[in-house]
């Protein structure tokens, strides 16, 4: 899709434009929540690199075993499904075309499995 970053676009929009792209992102994010897993990590099956999810002063180590634990420390809910998320979601990744009203979301390498909370 051709257009720009909503980064670049949001300050030239008017009030109704940026509340209909906030709308459109959150409806995305409602939909992406209904893709599940039985597993923590990206959604090639393999590991989620997550600084959030990393204790303090613990090693770089993201195996799956090692979030789960660290997610629990934190007071988690784990024992259910995991929602796919894209985990880098943010203006400069969000490609707009106010003409057409058009949204596309861009850089999904990072997008992973994770807790609902």
């Amino acid at each position: 899709m051709s257009g720009v970053t909503l980064d670049k676009a949001w300050l030239s929009m008017d009030q109704e434009t940026r509340e209909y792209y906030a709308d459109r992102v959150v409806d995305i994010c409602k939909e992406m929540a209904k893709f599940e897993a039985n597993y923590i990590g990206g959604i090639d099956g393999k590991s989620l690199a997550d600084t959030f999810l990393r204790r303090l002063g613990q090693p770089h180590e993201y195996s799956r075993e090692t979030l789960l634990k660290n997610c629990e420390v934190l007071g988690m809910d784990c024992t259910g499904s995991f929602k796919f998320y894209h985990c880098d979601l943010g203006p400069m990744n969000i490609i707009v075309d106010v003409k057409k009203r058009g949204l596309s979301i861009i850089d999904w390498e990072r997008a992973v499995f994770v807790p609902v909370e």
